[in-house]
């Protein structure tokens, strides 16, 4: 009898701090493109809950039937599973700049090296950040400049190369600079059509910033929360059946205290005649966060303002965990507020509330 059979040339899982391991929550789908890629290397895709293994065939031998000859390109999108992600997910919240946000992962370094390395983010920690946010944007890309630069250069990073100049636009004094990126006049009498892709854009000015956007026409249709590139060539040892990981942090709990009858008393930037204690999980505690000390662009910072805006001339002060916190802690975590001697026990923030944050009234 001839027997055939797979084995795992790579996999992919993807794990939340919230559960403390893999998540369902997350799934990822092999994009058209990546499909054609794997037929034609004899490759399949499997999913499995928290992640996808890419298989490559044997034949009647037990032999590799195809082997992978030049550098191939896989790509996977993540699309969300639960509506409540984003309550115990510890992300940037960023207001729209140059297009819809998506998170993206790759196996290839900033030097064009394919890394060794098998954890995807390149957030601290190695877990999920605004490191690994970019912009996925239209053919007809608009920057608004406010005339604050002079000049704004398109590269992108290629596997081999490294990062690639593309073409520099002068922007002293313009509001605003509109890009095809399906026409880009690099040379004299010859535009250049971008390739699907990822590409940065280094803004030179007084206060110089970089963006990093995807530009992909049939992604920009799609629902996607992120992207997945995996590269290989024909150095892949087929034997090592490498395991790349993508890790989300947990979102810390916050309390937003409202306090109508400036209860709380307040000296050297401390809160005097209020106190709290946890039980249930070592190490917690909950800090004040002054308005001032919030992330610019951050939930955080948005949730506050909409607070103030609705308790008008009202102290409101924000207490937040030291740390991400697992969805078991919800279950086992007491926490006690104590006010001018008088304690009460707050509610435990829940991942599937549609607002994650509790609000209380001193």
């Amino acid at each position: 009898m001839i027997k055939f059979g797979y084995d795992i040339l790579f996999s992919i899982r993807l794990l939340h701090d919230y559960y403390e391991g893999a998540t369902s929550d997350m799934t990822i789908v092999p994009t058209a493109d990546c499909e054609e890629t794997l037929r034609n290397h004899g490759l399949l895709f499997r999913s499995i809950s928290g992640g996808g293994l890419i298989l490559f065939s044997l034949n009647e031998k037990n032999e590799i039937h195809r082997k992978i000859q030049a550098l191939s390109r896989f790509r996977f999108l993540i699309i969300l599973r639960n509506a409540t992600f984003n309550n115990f997910t510890n992300l940037s919240y960023p207001a729209k700049k140059l297009g819809r946000k998506i998170y993206y992962f790759s196996n290839v370094a900033n030097n064009g090296v394919i890394d060794a390395s098998t954890t995807l983010p390149k957030g601290i920690g190695n877990k999920i950040d605004s490191t690994d946010l970019y912009w996925l944007v239209n053919p007809i890309l608009k920057i608004p400049l406010g005339g604050n630069f002079n000049q704004v250069t398109l590269s992108r990073i290629m596997p081999g190369s490294g990062k690639t100049i593309l073409k520099t636009f002068q922007t002293a004094v313009l509001e605003k600079l509109v890009i095809d990126l399906q026409k880009i006049d690099n040379t004299l009498n010859s535009p250049l059509a971008l390739k699907e892709g990822n590409y940065i854009l280094d803004f030179s000015g007084p206060s110089p910033k970089t963006e990093q956007i995807y530009f992909d026409v049939a992604l920009w249709k799609s629902n996607a929360w992120g992207l997945i590139e995996i590269m290989k060539d024909n150095t892949i040892n087929y034997a090592a059946k490498t395991e790349y990981t993508i890790t989300a942090k947990a979102n810390p709990w916050s309390y937003y205290l409202i306090d109508p009858a400036n209860k709380v008393t307040i000296n050297n930037n401390t809160l005097t005649n209020v106190s709290t204690a946890t039980t249930g999980l070592a190490g917690l505690a909950l800090t004040w966060v002054q308005e001032a000390d919030l992330e610019a662009d951050s939930y955080e910072q948005r949730r506050y303002a909409q607070l103030k805006n609705i308790h008008t001339g009202t102290r409101i002060f924000l207490l937040r965990s030291n740390r991400g916190m697992p969805r078991t802690a919800e279950s086992k975590v007491s926490v006690k507020l104590t006010l001018d001697g008088v304690q009460r026990t707050l509610p435990n923030p829940k991942g599937t509330q549609s607002i994650a944050d509790i609000i209380q009234t001193l």
